[in-house]
């Protein structure tokens, strides 16, 4: 295996203990890829459990815009560009 690909791997499943055990027991991305979206979807579920309606389709909403604000050339995150 070359050391590309061994870090592509590293940092596709760094970081998140559940998501590398899921993928060294198989060696399958797709395993922690499905364990990276169960914890996304298990923390905007308890996020809504916190708030009212509105304040957590509010929070969500910037939740999920965060990777887009990142992406810009000023990593900065705006309230005021929040979809």
């Amino acid at each position: 295996m070359s050391k590309k690909w061994e870090a592509v791997q590293y940092y596709y499943v760094g970081g998140v203990p559940e998501a590398a055990a899921a993928f060294l027991e198989r060696g399958l991305l797709e395993d922690a890829k499905s364990i990276q979206n169960q914890i996304l979807s298990d923390y905007e579920r308890d996020v809504s459990k916190h708030l009212s309606r509105t304040e957590a389709e509010y929070a969500i909403a910037a939740w999920r815009s965060i990777p887009s604000h990142l992406g810009r050339e000023n990593k900065k995150f705006v309230f005021g560009h929040i979809a």
